[in-house]
């Protein structure tokens, strides 16, 4: 029967096969069965022998081949670096701006100026055993919750700024913001948050920094330092006497104006680390477009707590009638560099066939616009806060 139903020539329906009856005394309901008391090796010899095993080798031959290959490939393509503990220091240590670290240790350094300043006039006055606390400590993982506390006050009634002034209020908060954050990230003093409320070890500490901040802030007065903005007429005095379409230097200086202006890039580091390949052209329903997709910055960092701060997704549109059509700017000078790598180019004297002036194949060593713009726009610095607030 079985012959005749599974010929070759004849299409056969599952109805049409003669299936016998499944005896119910096939499995045993009674009896649980696991798998290793079924003997596979057998059954595999077996199957061998006879030729109906499509491979050659038996399975723990294959499992033992298929080991060798993922190890092979696991060291060679895989995981093919070793951390040490210096990488991982390093990378701990980027996860801080550098702004903010260099912001550290130079009021750090200022507590251990301070520290010394006192600690030798305790000395040249003789010690007093009496005192509970006679030598001002360095910041360290041993410092206590006391002994910080005692220092501190004392530490926000003495500092002065190099010339001998008294800091602004704002500035003496700073400083012990940065005194707290060195105690926190490189101490590991979470127990120290002299700022936390809950905690009444410290309350002297913040009624000491509170009363001096409201006595700063009436005798001194604080003038806010800040960028003015660039009005339409001094961007018209930029156009006649810096920008050019036909100077590479001066190209670049446009370009560097309005990714301030108009893709809000304000930071120096911002402007170091742009990328060509940040920004793309195309075109939609309105008309063309330049797009720019922002990278890492002082307010995206990109890490577990900025998970919902979104990168900046700018567009400008093209306007054909605009001399200063900021997509025609800008892909003026992204023909000019290469393809691919950082924005900013140094510009070169040498020209191409068509008579327009190439760009060095280099990263700018500073912010190019600054030092040449300085004698324009009625003498003023312009910087990219500034530009920031340009009047459209």
């Amino acid at each position: 029967m079985a012959d005749a139903v599974f010929d070759e020539e004849t299409n056969v329906l599952l109805s049409q096969v003669d299936i016998e009856p499944v005896d119910a005394n096939w499995f045993d309901i009674e009896t649980d069965f696991v798998l290793s008391q079924f003997n596979l090796d057998n059954v595999l010899d077996m199957d061998v022998k006879s030729g109906n095993f499509p491979y050659s080798q038996t399975i723990g031959d294959l499992n033992v081949e298929a080991n060798k290959t993922e190890t092979g490939n696991c060291s060679s393509k895989r995981f093919n670096f070793e951390a040490k503990s210096s990488d991982v220091k390093k990378l701990q240590a980027s996860s801080t701006p550098l702004n903010t670290q260099k912001n550290t240790r130079w009021d750090v350094n200022t507590w251990d100026d301070w520290g010394k300043w006192r600690n030798d006039r305790t000395i040249s006055a003789g010690l007093k055993e009496s005192a509970p606390y006679v030598l001002v400590p360095p910041l360290t993982v041993d410092i206590g919750a006391a002994e910080l506390c005692h220092w501190m006050c004392r530490f926000i009634l003495e500092v002065r700024r190099q010339d001998g002034s008294e800091y602004p209020a704002e500035s003496l908060r700073q400083l012990c913001i940065s005194i707290w954050r060195y105690l926190r990230d490189t101490c590991r003093r979470y127990d120290l948050n002299f700022f936390d409320r809950s905690k009444p070890d410290f309350a002297d500490l913040r009624e000491c920094l509170d009363a001096r901040m409201k006595e700063l802030n009436v005798s001194i007065n604080k003038v806010k330092k800040q960028a003015k903005p660039i009005n339409r007429t001094e961007e018209d005095i930029l156009w006649s006497s810096v920008f050019s379409l036909n100077d590479a230097a001066c190209l670049q200086y446009a370009v560097y104006l309005y990714a301030c202006k108009l893709f809000g890039l304000r930071a120096a580091d911002e402007h170091a680390d742009l990328s060509v390949t940040q920004f793309t052209f195309g075109r939609d329903d309105v008309g063309q477009f330049i797009r720019y997709i922002g990278g890492r910055s002082k307010t995206v960092q990109g890490g577990i707590f900025h998970k919902k701060v979104l990168a900046k997704d700018i567009k400008q549109y093209a306007n054909d009638s605009n001399p200063r059509c900021v997509v025609n700017l800008f892909q003026k000078y992204l023909s000019l560099v290469p393809e691919d790598g950082p924005f900013y180019r140094r510009p070169l004297a040498t020209k191409t066939a068509d008579g327009d002036q190439n760009t060095q194949h280099r990263r700018l060593v500073s912010i190019p616009y600054r030092s040449s713009c300085r004698e324009c726009a009625k003498g003023q610095v312009l910087t990219a806060s500034r530009l920031d607030t340009l009047v459209k």
